[in-house]
């Protein structure tokens, strides 16, 4: 397994915060991240689009759950 990008980990320490299990957690953060354009498709490398800026704060409106999301805050 690749390492984990920055933004891929807060997603996953947020939700895991929020009472998530490690494995739902995980899941959950990349594919809303590959969704998001922001890591490649099964993978965990950004992708042209995660690499510019800040991508956490393209985050806002991505949810995983409402009351955990704080990126981009």
């Amino acid at each position: 397994m690749a390492v984990k990008t920055s933004i891929l980990k807060r997603l996953v320490t947020q939700s895991q915060r929020s009472g998530m299990s490690p494995q739902l957690a995980n899941a959950t953060a990349r594919k809303k991240l590959q969704q998001a354009g922001i890591l490649k498709k099964g993978s965990d490398e950004l992708t042209q689009y995660g690499k510019k800026g800040r991508p956490w704060e393209r985050l806002a409106g991505l949810k995983i759950e409402p009351q955990s999301n704080q990126a981009g805050q």
